[in-house]
């Protein structure tokens, strides 16, 4: 299995790339992918795909509420 890289700088950016974000929530690419998609999270920019940080964390936020 590879090692994830432990260096990937988020700072204050609002789209993130797949490394980002699979760094920013804890979890693995094709999890990251598929949350995304499901908070509609999705940027395309041509070839480009980011995601949405703020969409992310609305999407967390109400699962967290829903799981309490």
């Amino acid at each position: 299995m590879r090692e994830r890289n432990k260096n990937v700088d988020i700072g204050q950016a609002r789209l993130l790339d797949i490394n980002q974000l699979c760094h920013y929530i804890g979890i693995g690419k094709n999890n990251a992918r598929k949350i995304a998609a499901e908070a509609n999270a999705v940027r395309r920019f041509g070839k480009t795909v980011r995601y949405d940080r703020k969409m992310i964390d609305r999407y967390l936020d109400a699962f967290a509420e829903l799981s309490s």
